[in-house]
């Protein structure tokens, strides 16, 4: 019997019967990471080298603290 396990908030099985049940968990934990990178609190605003190397996509967010000012990445 597959027992759940929270991961970032979500249920997700916690399963190691076999590559099937491996497989499972772990797409169930891809699925929950898959998001844009984003900052909530960051004192300054972003800047190019604030990219895809560093896990930030279309649809990041990043606020300055300092003016309030909200950034979506769009490309």
């Amino acid at each position: 019997m597959t027992t759940l396990q929270n991961y970032h908030g979500l249920e997700v099985p916690n399963s190691t019967s076999g590559a099937g049940g491996t497989a499972i968990s772990d797409n169930f934990q891809n699925l929950v990471n898959w998001h844009p990178l984003s900052q909530w609190a960051q004192p300054g605003n972003p800047t190019a080298s604030d990219n895809s190397t560093l896990n930030y996509y279309p649809g990041s967010l990043w606020l300055n603290s300092s003016t309030g000012e909200l950034f979506l990445c769009v490309s």
